[in-house]
């Protein structure tokens, strides 16, 4: 097992860099050699909003951070081959978390372990956020 933190930056002057938590991202021994976890911007096209299919009301998103998985060869995963997950871990907080999965807002489902929000993914690169609203 392999865990990469990557730290917040709230005071960044660029927004898409400014990460809010610290995010960790758990890679296990099946792919801890095949990805580098590396800190990346905040995309361009970041929706601020969510519509909660569970009430239909609209919710805004902050978003906390992002980063990609890597490959050797320097390649950005899109998702991981069939089978294949890796954890995060992010400071529980108000609201429900979500992700970014290139085309729309999803909310990430896991499981609070004390302080934590701990949740699995087989996708290369998601913002991660929490609605605030």
């Amino acid at each position: 097992m392999k865990k990469v933190k990557i730290s917040a930056n709230p005071n960044h002057p660029d927004p898409k860099k400014r990460f809010t938590h610290e995010i960790t991202i758990v890679l296990g021994d099946e792919i801890k050699e095949k990805y580098e976890v590396v800190a990346k911007d905040f995309p361009a096209d970041l929706p601020e909003f969510w519509i909660d299919p569970n009430d239909d009301k609209e919710k805004k998103i902050a978003w906390i951070a992002n980063f990609g998985l890597r490959t050797p060869g320097g390649r950005f995963a899109d998702t991981l081959p069939k089978g294949y997950r890796y954890q995060i871990e992010i400071p529980h907080l108000p609201g429900k978390t979500v992700y970014f999965d290139g085309s729309r807002v999803r909310e990430l489902p896991g499981k609070v372990d004390g302080n934590k929000f701990i949740a699995e993914l087989d996708l290369g690169d998601p913002p991660i956020g929490k609605t605030t609203g």
